[in-house]
């Protein structure tokens, strides 16, 4: 449920930074193509055009907005997930390194570090590092996370997207 992972429903932002402004002008140019192939199915426009109301530095002076885009809380999301799933009598296996799998006639030969296993199916829930056993090519990106406690007052609300959404807050 919407409450079970904290879902807000704030809207949400696109933001280029003042030295990207030829892909800041290419995104807008096709912001009215884009709000009518998506209209049929919201009954309105989707992206409208909001000034830096928040005053981030070295950033376009207009925002994209989207005020159908919520947020959530991921550390709920999870715990919802994970209730859902067992609930169904799917088992998730944490921690185990799968060194390789096969297709067989009843489903997938699973072998691990510690056990070996057949499986009906299986998710592959990996990070930058599935190129091990997948042939996809991914490579593994270096990330940081900051937590907070809820602060209290805080202007900014929703969720922001920057650098063609390689970073978000």
């Amino acid at each position: 449920s919407d409450q079970a992972i904290y879902y807000q429903q704030l809207g949400g932002y696109e933001l280029f930074t003042k030295e990207d402004t030829q892909f800041f002008n290419d995104c807008l140019a096709k912001r009215e193509t884009v709000n009518k192939l998506i209209k049929p199915i919201f009954k309105e426009y989707i992206f409208q055009l909001k000034e830096n109301v928040f005053n981030f530095k070295n950033i376009q002076n207009t925002y994209v907005f989207n005020k159908f885009e919520g947020q959530i809380d991921t550390g709920k999301m999870m715990e919802a997930l994970l209730q859902k799933v067992q609930s169904l009598g799917i088992k998730i296996l944490n921690n185990i390194t799968v060194e390789s799998y096969e297709d067989i006639s009843k489903g997938v030969q699973i072998k691990t570090n510690q056990v070996e296993f057949q499986s009906k199916n299986v998710i592959f829930t990996t990070n930058g590092f599935a190129s091990q056993l997948l042939q996809e090519e991914v490579t593994p990106a270096r990330a940081q996370v900051l937590i907070t406690k809820p602060i209290k007052n805080l202007h900014v609300q929703g969720t922001f997207h920057l650098d063609k959404g390689y970073y978000y807050f």
